[in-house]
């Protein structure tokens, strides 16, 4: 998605970054992988979550992650 600018207290600008991350698996193996998440020294933030288990017990999560940055170009594809 487009980045979005904010200003910080000092007036430097942060741009927030978002991905949408789809991963299938167990529930036990979504939870090991979030866990995993939470635990980068790269800090991301949450934006929302959204589970389905249609096809029990394969589950399938979509994540919303945000990354703050001060370069625009922090994802090119």
């Amino acid at each position: 998605s487009a980045p979005v600018t904010t200003a910080a207290p000092d007036g430097a600008r942060l741009y927030r970054q978002g991905v949408d991350l789809e991963v299938e698996g167990s529930y036990e193996a979504l939870l090991a992988y979030c866990q995993a998440l939470e635990a980068l020294p790269q800090h991301v933030l949450w934006g929302g979550m959204h589970l389905k288990a249609d096809h029990h017990p394969r589950l399938v999560l979509t994540l919303r992650l945000y990354t703050l940055s001060p370069d625009s170009d922090w994802l090119v594809i």
